[in-house]
């Protein structure tokens, strides 16, 4: 299931049935042909709820730090940070 667009065709997906379910992969044929799993720092596959989680803590970083002063695009999850095969 597609979770979000991340610019310049890459995007977020969301794993609804078999080994995978409930994990969330980085889909990055824009530029690499593949789609891998999003990892944990730990390297275990990000599931949706360490998605959301990471999510929400940069949130709430970026907003109490840009009180009034923010964009939509201004949240970004550190998940994103290279944590991908």
């Amino acid at each position: 299931m597609y979770l979000s667009d991340d610019g310049c065709g890459f995007h977020t997906l969301l794993v609804l049935s078999g080994v995978e379910r409930g994990n969330v992969w980085f889909d990055r044929r824009a530029t690499c042909d593949d789609i891998v799993p999003l990892r944990n720092r730990d390297g275990t596959h990000a599931s949706f709820t360490d998605f959301y989680l990471d999510w929400l803590t940069a949130a709430e970083r970026v907003f109490v730090a840009n009180w009034g002063r923010l964009r939509r695009f201004d949240i970004r999850a550190p998940i994103y940070e290279g944590r991908f095969d």
